[in-house]
């Protein structure tokens, strides 16, 4: 008795260790499946628009605008160094903009961009680094602000890098263009309060300044969240000119207002999603990378949140788990569009089928809806960009 008394003592403080060398992050959902929906969204209309040989579905970036007193759909051809303008009521094409520059000032590897109106763009340079300001109709360069600091090749490790997206782009408030970055490791337990991921570039001076810090009672304490899919927020602007972030790991909405410097969070969860765990590995180091990859693919994750100033909603997506070991690519996780009023109240969701058939990078709010792109089961051809467009249903 006495052995099996000091074995089963041995295992507890053994399971005791085990557990605090794990150190495992756990973020339930306090309101799954007490949620109460009284609208659902509807598909109520679609936009086509021709491609040219050069191009293809799924474009690295869109931005929809008024430009010229039309309203503007454009994209961004990344291979071709051009950016295209259509007619978003008709569909027609309006135009081609290259940016190629002599090889000194050459954009290498456009990211994303912010049409400023119809002489001026700009242009994120993420293989230098840089915020460059080019002449949309001539494609000259006009100036550069530089993204990485003084660090050298450590600057990874103290300024964002970025994943734009049509979902998550830049913005113009005030006299700023901003860009939402992220770190793409875990966030060291003493940067906690050091690393900003949200970039400011001033258009008169263009001074450059980083703000905002990853919110530590997700992030902190070295919580691993390792490969860069668990720590890139997503942003959007209330009418009050907060910053509103969703990020992946987090049920909740942060706030962020820029003038105080104050941070709040609201609950913006899913009535489906459950409970998420940062990688259990606690040496960041020699986390694998299937370990990375899976705690994405088998957990529910958010994503982005857009504004919707003509009904005054948010969109936030969730990208739902996937439990079973014969689908294992992020196109396979299903999607869900989480409603809520302009308090953040909660309205509803609709699960509108899987990545395969909807890219949540490209969408972006008309009047007429969410504009989400879509890609035809069983067509293969490249012939077109499109977009469906859904609506509020009330229940």
């Amino acid at each position: 008795m006495r052995k099996t008394s000091v074995n089963i003592f041995l295992a507890c403080i053994l399971a005791f260790v085990s557990c605090e060398d794990t150190h495992v992050k756990t973020i339930p959902n306090p309101f799954k499946g007490v949620l109460r929906s009284t609208v659902e969204l509807s598909m109520c209309g679609e936009k086509v628009f021709a491609l040219d040989s050069v191009s293809a579905p799924s474009p690295a970036y869109v931005q929809f605008l008024t430009l010229n007193g039309r309203r503007t759909l454009s994209y961004l051809n990344r291979y071709m160094s051009s950016i295209y303008l259509y007619d978003y009521d008709s569909g027609e094409f309006i135009s081609r903009n290259s940016f190629k520059q002599p090889i000194e000032d050459e954009i290498r590897n456009p990211g994303g961009y912010f049409i400023l109106n119809a002489d001026s763009v700009y242009i994120l340079d993420m293989a230098k680094m840089n915020l460059d300001l080019v002449n949309l109709t001539t494609g000259h360069l006009v100036g550069v602000s530089s993204l990485k600091g003084n660090e050298g090749r450590k600057w990874p490790m103290k300024y964002p890098q970025y994943n734009l997206s049509g979902s998550n782009p830049m913005w113009n408030i005030g006299d700023d263009i901003i860009l939402t970055g992220q770190l793409f490791w875990s966030i060291p337990s003493d940067d906690i309060d050091k690393f900003h991921f949200s970039t400011h570039v001033n258009k008169s001076s263009g001074y450059v300044s980083f703000h905002d810090c990853y919110p530590k009672e997700v992030y902190g304490e070295g919580y691993n969240w390792d490969g860069g899919l668990q720590t890139g927020p997503s942003m959007t602007v209330t009418p009050d000119r907060k910053f509103a972030y969703s990020f992946p790991p987090s049920h909740d909405i942060y706030l962020y207002d820029s003038e105080s410097g104050d941070y709040e969070y609201v609950y913006g969860g899913s009535n489906f999603a459950d409970v998420i765990s940062s990688i259990d590995c606690k040496d960041k180091k020699k986390t694998p990378r299937d370990d990375m990859f899976l705690n994405y693919i088998r957990q529910d994750m958010y994503g982005p949140i857009i504004y919707d100033p003509y009904k005054e909603i948010y969109y936030r997506f969730l990208f739902r788990k996937i439990s079973d070991d014969k689908h294992n690519s992020i196109q396979d996780k299903d999607i869900n569009i989480v409603i809520m009023d302009k308090d953040f109240g909660y309205l509803g969701e609709t699960c509108i089928g899987n990545g395969k058939e909807w890219n949540a990078k490209n969408a972006y709010v008309t009047e007429e809806g969410l504009n989400i792109e879509y890609f035809a089961p069983n067509d293969f051809s490249e012939d077109n960009l499109r977009f469906k467009i859904f609506n509020i249903k009330l229940l």
